[in-house]
């Protein structure tokens, strides 16, 4: 029997008139509030449908921490989180790139659209074709990924430190754990593909079977 799949729930951080950071959760939000109460967030319990906020006045790096520290717990208890884009961080530092995505390009909604997508499928084979948009060793985004993390460790190899070595092991050992998810789908979409066979054998044709001949 299958399930439907359900997004992940999301807590989305945004400044208010008073200049305080909000939080809204989309699920659960007594639970959302207790987990952000451990990073400083306060909530009105005399006022249920006031939202958890952050004390106005703190620095911008001190904000930056405090939604680091949250962000933690929140992917612990499998939210995902939307925030301005001045406050957001990389393992807690500041985001400092010269180059970003511009909305329409992001590689993350990309492929939240293609999450979206399986919604809509009507058989295992639309399912298998939006998945090898991913999986595809050939040309899939992880292959893109995979371009990604070897070239990082061939650039970062070039500084000729012990410390750079190191991290770019890790970026090769990210390269090599993705061959081995790209080889495991060759077999899943194989699967997907026999399901589709079995589940269109086993039902009735839409095709009108062909009148008998009259002599």
């Amino acid at each position: 029997m299958f399930h439907s799949l359900t997004p992940a729930p999301r807590v989305t951080f945004a400044w208010n008139a008073q200049g305080n950071l909000t939080a809204e959760a989309d699920s659960n939000p007594g639970l959302v509030a207790e987990i952000l109460a451990h990073a400083g967030f306060t909530h009105g319990a005399d006022t249920p449908s006031a939202l958890p906020s952050l004390p106005g006045g703190l620095e911008l790096e001190a904000t930056r921490d405090v939604l680091a520290y949250a962000d933690h717990m929140l992917r612990a208890a499998r939210y995902v989180m939307a925030m301005p884009p001045e406050l957001k961080t990389i393992h807690g530092h500041a985001e400092r790139f010269t180059y970003r995505l511009s909305p329409t390009e992001s590689l993350e909604a990309a492929i939240e659209q293609l999450s979206d997508s399986l919604y809509h499928c009507e058989d295992a084979a639309d399912i298998a074709r939006i998945a090898d948009t991913i999986f595809n060793e050939g040309e899939g985004v992880l292959l893109a990924v995979d371009n990604f993390a070897r070239t990082a460790a061939h650039n970062l190899a070039a500084f000729d430190t012990e410390e750079a070595g190191a991290i770019a092991d890790q970026f090769l050992s990210i390269a090599r754990r993705l061959d081995t998810i790209t080889s495991v789908y060759g077999f899943i979409g194989e699967n997907l593909l026999d399901l589709h066979d079995n589940v269109s054998a086993a039902q009735p044709s839409a095709v009108p079977a062909p009148a008998a001949a009259t002599s």
